[in-house]
């Protein structure tokens, strides 16, 4: 499974044909980049609920309810485990059409190729111990999101620097995953933020909802970007400079002749009582 394809298609399944809640979202998320993270994306993988509840901030209850919903729309596949001797186990259900999976160039079909990505925690496979917990929520609450130092140049330290130093671990690597789309251009995501603070914003939904826009609109280069943003402003520059001259005061929008400022002077006169010699 192409874990970028599984991705983008996903992407087009929640804009277009699904409604999917920020936990159900979290959680796929987290499942998939777990999967992917451990060259797992095409089998039956084990992962622990306490470990997924600190990952995507689901409550017990919570996870449940987001994981029956991720079942019904065929996202993941799951076997419930034993208490004390199986964990529970989640397969990645392929989204995109099998004819993707054929390589042209290296001959391959259906193999799964880890893709690596940058995260702001790492999870170890093996018995996700609750040793790892603690240090994963001390992590949490020392640094906000993360001990991870990004690039002064990065998306993730520009949101960190100007948006939220205590960001949480899903926005960051969300952030992140934006820039992987955007083929590691961490300027897209950089003009995008400064988009989002033009337009007095500072959510992470906001963002996304920025950077979807521009992805289906096709603007994968900065100077794209730059050329679409100069444009945009431009035209709301005009819009603002139309409506102060249309809220003008009427003597000074639409001045009136010398003729029609004499009459209307001759008029008041008359409304005054004075006699006027013709």
């Amino acid at each position: 499974m192409d874990y970028f394809k599984q991705r983008r298609e996903y992407r087009k399944l929640k804009q277009n044909e699904i409604d999917i809640s920020i936990g159900q979202n979290n959680l796929y998320r987290e499942l998939l980049d777990y999967a992917n993270d451990e060259g797992k994306l095409d089998c039956w993988f084990p992962l622990k609920n306490s470990a997924l509840t600190d990952l995507t901030g689901l409550s017990i209850p919570g996870l449940a309810k987001a994981r029956n919903s991720l079942i019904q729309l065929n996202l993941i596949e799951y076997k419930q485990g034993k208490k004390n001797t199986d964990k529970p186990q989640y397969r990645i259900v392929r989204l995109y059409n099998n004819k993707f999976s054929k390589s042209n160039t290296t001959g391959l079909s259906g193999v799964s190729q880890p893709v690596d990505i940058p995260v702001s925690q790492q999870v170890e496979h093996k018995d996700l111990t609750s040793t790892i917990q603690v240090l994963d929520k001390d992590l949490t609450k020392s640094s906000g999101s993360s001990n991870i130092k990004h690039s002064e140049s990065s998306a993730v330290q520009y949101w960190l620097n100007q948006i939220d130093s205590a960001a949480a671990p899903f926005i960051t690597q969300s952030i992140q995953y934006w820039v992987n789309d955007f083929g590691g251009q961490d300027e897209i995501v950089i003009q995008a933020i400064n988009d989002m603070l033009a337009h007095d914003a500072r959510s992470y939904s906001y963002l996304d909802k920025i950077l979807k826009s521009w992805e289906e609109s096709g603007l994968d280069t900065p100077e794209k970007v730059r050329n679409y943003l100069a444009g945009k402003y431009r035209k709301k520059a005009q819009r603002q400079a139309k409506g102060r001259v249309e809220q003008l005061p009427d003597h000074i929008a639409n001045p009136m002749t010398e003729a029609e400022a004499s009459e209307k002077a001759r008029q008041e006169l008359i409304n005054l009582g004075v006699t006027i010699n013709e």
